[in-house]
């Protein structure tokens, strides 16, 4: 019996072809009868279909609705076969033509909305009757609205397509007769198993495998992608499909289980693997119903659906569409673990165990066999009398950059019941496992290696938990368990990394003393995610019981819930605080205490936050966590620190004596001297020297009342710099006029910092990205006109900001917390601080500038951020007359101006 005949028998699937029998009737030749023949099996196949919906609905398995599915297009099918033979061939039984079903159909694995290929087979060339069968039959299909991929071959072609096409060939290796001619199918599949299936078989293996790391590549290269493919992503039905066209390929089998009976699976293996294919066939029978056509894309917006109808509910912190994600993540991860264990003994040829291939003693118990880590002695005991051999396996698979057989992964796995508190604790297993740790290469390799095969999280139970746990938001791109093996990966590729800007993060690696410390606590960041809210303390306190555990010193055990507990505040206060504020880089070296643990807290926020997901880190990230290391190492050595009044002002004194012969050389002895003269304090504390030097030059050109606008590239960082001069009575509203103009252009603001002399004159700097339709010099070249139009008056924001429609990515519903504004006092000595929170969209930064212009605020600096598609904004403020903002009725009408502007809708001109 077929995989398709046992599949329909077992979910007890309708006879479908008696009913068509009944409802249509016997074919009949007279081409009069067509029009009702067609509209009866129309309404049979139309009320079946639905009915096999409604049963999905109420819950049938997904192999009951592919059983169901499969079965009543082969209802129709061989009875519109039967049909066009009669009217065709009136007084012929057999065509000397059969209708055979290829791909995912001749598997009689159809979901609701899957390709339907089929062949019209003949023994020889095909002649004038065969030829009009196949027409009449296709004509038949088509008026049914049936969407067929169909061809017509002898048994010549198929050999000759199949040596030349390898997906024909994996067609043509698993097709199904339907109807026709049995001796024609019989023929073909002599020959299919002789010419097709034993030809050129290890060439077919090796293009296979190609076609699966191509496949990958296309879907993520990771089964733990956000929004993965059900069929064709990393660990999809498609890795199950292709196991299975190895194995038949190299064993001859037709199905799973035909892998049990030829040894190459268990029969524990194959329950597994049946278990995550129900669960995927449920997944892609609801994504096709719910989208009325074949979707196999599981988006966020699908994903709510799919845990809805599945009977997931939320449960304390977990979100039901988090529980069923996690839940999808296990089963596919079953499936590449056991689709690669079938795929890799498909790619084996046993080999004679001849004297010379008895391996590499690498370790007790352990020999090193074919580039594999490999148990020498039978069977499990060897790990039941030394459980520490376990660890010994990893140990050993790093010195030796090796992998791990398949018998050792299948030994580890049924042996994960020895990893307890016992195990955990024994003094060798520790110290393995942190010399694992320490070594300069291949430590995530194998820490890799002890995920997938549930070591990892089974001797850290706090990693194990965070096992495809999944955060259903924009700026994850992974699970958290795939996230934080994908930072410890980039940790061990920094040395030799080739890209230019990652030299600086290399140049850090070997200030790490103890690297097993900075891998442990990349290793354990985010394990309190697991925990609720509040997961950097959550998982510092945490990191005593695992110290504890591994027997780290006082001192070892402190820096692990240090880094942990403060892995996220470098991106914090370099993408959204005032680096050139001493005092806050003073609380920050207090903080670290040494260049060590600066070092490691550098390398664990780049390789946590690039590791996030594409395109999350950015040449400006990378030059703000660059700055804030370079300025905190400076107070650690103690060149940088917060001056004294007195002090302060020989600083400035000092500052502008430096750059007076400068920038005399471009502007003039007489406007460098009054221009040095006339800025603020801090304006030459916090200025970078160029920048000063180009401000001095722009305003001795700058008449009363007069306005400079120019552009700075800065290639190295990733930014343009806008440089703005003017005399501006409305200085409150001046960057948010900026801010709408340039959003205007789609130039995204990265930065801005303002400073007003005594006299009024308004010296702005703004760091801005393009967008990607930028290109030369004249795009910021109109970009500056618009700023200067809008400050003169002569257009409006609001017309620049009007657009058809906005960018995709910003119309694409994303679930978002809601916006929130928070203030802060404690960050700076003169300023309030604001930091804003909301979804990102065009002119937002507009809207939230242009209200705190209206109630009188003043901004002297801002720092922008977006993460994914939320912005993370802060504005250093001040009142419009100096002094922060205090009142807290003030502050509360700011806020609720604040908000109400963040709701709203982006406006339309």
């Amino acid at each position: 019996m077929s995989a398709p005949s046992r599949r329909a028998a077992e979910c007890g699937t309708p006879d479908y072809a008696a009913v068509l029998e009944r409802e249509a009737g016997p074919p009949r030749p007279d081409p009069a009868d067509r029009p009702a023949y067609l509209a009866a099996v129309r309404g049979f196949l139309q009320r079946e279909r639905e009915a096999v919906r409604r049963a999905h609905m109420a819950g049938a398995r997904g192999a009951a609705v592919v059983a169901r599915i499969t079965a009543l297009t082969d209802a129709v099918l061989c009875h519109l076969f039967a049909s066009a033979r009669v009217r065709v061939l009136p007084d012929r039984e057999d065509a000397d033509c059969a209708l055979v079903a290829l791909g995912g159909y001749g598997r009689g694995e159809l979901n609701p909305y899957s390709d339907l290929d089929v062949m019209f087979l003949t023994a020889g060339p095909a002649g004038p009757e065969q030829r009009r069968l196949a027409q009449d039959c296709l004509y038949l299909m088509w008026d049914l609205g049936l969407d067929v991929g169909h061809s017509l071959r002898s048994l010549r072609d198929c050999v000759e397509l199949a040596a030349r096409d390898i997906r024909a060939k994996t067609s043509l290796i698993e097709s199904r007769l339907l109807a026709g001619s049995p001796s024609v199918y019989a023929a073909f599949r002599r020959t299919c198993l002789d010419k097709v299936v034993r030809r050129r078989r290890d060439a077919y293996l090796r293009a296979k495998m190609a076609d699966v790391h191509a496949r990958y590549r296309a879907h993520g290269d990771s089964l733990y992608v956000k929004e993965p493919h059900v069929k064709e992503g990393v660990g999809g039905l498609r890795d199950i499909q292709t196991a299975l066209w190895l194995a038949k390929v190299r064993f001859e089998v037709d199905d799973l289980s035909g892998l049990v009976t030829a040894g190459v699976v268990s029969a524990r293996e194959d329950r597994i693997l049946r278990r995550s294919l129900e669960f995927l066939w449920r997944v892609r029978n609801h994504l096709h119903f719910v989208s009325g056509r074949r979707n196999d894309l599981l988006t966020l917006e699908m994903q709510d659906r799919l845990a809805a109808f599945l009977g997931y509910r939320d449960r304390g912190p977990s979100l039901a569409v988090e529980r069923f994600m996690r839940a999808y993540y296990l089963q596919t991860r079953n499936v590449t673990y056991f689709t690669r264990l079938i795929m890799n003994r498909a790619l084996r040829r046993p080999r004679p165990l001849w004297r010379g291939r008895r391996g590499r003693r690498v370790g007790p118990g352990l020999v090193l066999l074919d580039g594999r880590i490999c148990l020498a002695g039978p069977g499990d005991e060897p790990l039941r009398r030394d459980p520490s051999l376990l660890m010994e396996i990893f140990w050993a698979a790093q010195r030796y950059r090796a992998d791990l057989a398949d018998g050792t992964r299948q030994r580890i796995l049924r042996s994960l019941r020895l990893v307890g508190p016992e195990f955990r604790t024994l003094p060798q297993v520790r110290e393995r496992f942190l010399g694992i740790l320490s070594l300069a290469s291949g430590a995530a390799r194998v820490l890799r290696q002890m995920h997938e095969v549930r070591f990892l999280g089974k001797f850290l139970p706090e990693f194990g938990a965070l096992t495809a746990l999944v955060q259903h938001e924009i700026y994850h791109a992974y699970t958290v368990d795939e996230h934080t093996l994908k930072a410890l990966d980039r940790l061990d590729a920094l040395p030799g990394s080739p890209y230019p800007r990652e030299r600086f993060y290399a140049d850090l690696v070997p200030r790490v003393r103890r690297p097993h410390l900075l891998r442990l606590a990349l290793l354990l960041h985010d394990m309190g995610k697991a925990m609720g809210p509040g997961h950097s303390e959550r998982g510092a306190e945490a990191a005593a019981a695992v110290a504890e555990r591994l027997g780290l010193p006082a001192p070892e055990a402190e820096t692990l819930a240090f880094l942990i507990r403060h892995h996220l505040v470098m991106n914090h206060l370099s993408q959204r605080r005032d680096l050139h504020d001493p005092e806050l880089i003073a609380r920050f070296g207090r903080l670290v205490r040494d260049r060590e643990r600066l070092a490691m807290l550098t390398l664990l926020t780049y390789c946590d936050t690039v590791s996030v997901g594409p395109d999350v880190w950015t040449d400006w990230k990378d030059t703000l966590l660059r700055e804030l290391h370079a300025r905190a190492e400076a107070f650690l050595r103690g060149s940088l620190a917060p001056a004294a009044a007195a002090d302060r002002g020989a600083e400035v004194e000092r500052i502008r004596r430096g750059l007076l012969e400068r920038a005399a050389a471009r502007c003039g002895a007489s406007a460098a001297d009054r221009f040095l003269g006339r800025v603020p304090e801090a304006y030459l504390l916090q200025t970078p020297e160029e920048t000063v030097l180009r401000h001095a030059a722009m305003a001795a050109n700058l008449p009363a009342g007069g306005l400079a606008v120019e552009w700075t590239p800065r290639p190295e960082e990733g930014v343009r710099e806008l440089h703005l001069l003017t005399y501006d009575t409305d200085v409150p509203g001046l960057f948010s006029k900026v801010a709408g103009a340039l959003a205007g252009r789609g130039i995204n603001i990265l930065g801005a910092r303002a400073f007003t002399t005594p006299d009024g004159l308004v010296l702005d700097t703004i760091q801005a990205a393009a967008p990607q339709a930028a290109g030369a010099d004249r795009f910021w070249d109109e970009a500056a006109e618009w700023v200067r139009e809008v400050l003169r008056g002569r257009r409006r924001v609001e017309e620049l900001l009007s657009r058809p429609e906005p960018p995709a990515y910003l119309r694409r519903p994303r679930r978002q917390p809601p916006p929130d504004v928070v203030f802060d006092d404690r960050v700076s000595a003169v300023h309030t601080v604001i930091d804003v929170y909301a979804a990102d969209r065009l002119g937002l930064l507009y809207d939230v500038t242009s209200t705190l212009a209206a109630h009188g605020v003043q901004i002297h600096l801002a720092k922008v951020t977006t993460e994914a598609e939320r912005a993370v904004d802060a504005f250093y403020v001040t009142e419009a007359s100096g002094g922060k903002i205090l009142d807290p009725e003030r502050r509360r009408r700011i806020r609720a101006a604040l908000l109400e502007r963040l709701g709203s809708p982006p406006r339309r001109a």
